[in-house]
């Protein structure tokens, strides 16, 4: 997976390391995260076990949705049959840019980005 930043793209990071441990500078900041994806045919959800805070899919430049807590599923059906390029944009929590700089930061401040890694599945049946 990689991230798309301020007019760079390709910037390779993982979901099993903390984002702020790979790249400090981006701690406050949102970022995107990108991949190219092929979609199965059928019906699929994305589904984010663990991301922090707000967060809206894009497949190809068309919102897939937006959560800003749990469940983090997005349906991916209208895409399905075709690859598509996967941006997870994820915006952190106000309180770590209302903490930065000060003594309360380290207390207050929680994990940032995507921390576990993203899966396509099949929609729970009945819904």
């Amino acid at each position: 997976m990689t991230l798309a930043l301020a007019g760079r793209e390709g910037v390779p990071v993982s979901v099993e390391t903390p984002l702020e441990e790979q790249l400090p500078e981006l701690l406050d900041g949102a970022v995107t995260y990108v991949r190219q994806v092929r979609i199965p045919p059928g019906n699929w959800e994305l589904v984010l076990d663990g991301v922090r805070d707000a967060v809206e899919v894009f497949a190809d430049g068309e919102s897939a949705g937006r959560a800003a807590w749990l469940p983090y599923r997005f349906a991916l059906d209208r895409f399905a049959g075709r690859e598509v390029r996967l941006e997870i944009a994820v915006a952190p929590s106000a309180a770590d840019r209302y903490y930065q700089g000060s003594p309360l930061r380290g207390r207050f401040s929680s994990r940032s980005g995507i921390t576990r890694p993203p899966r396509l599945v099949r929609p729970p049946t009945g819904e």
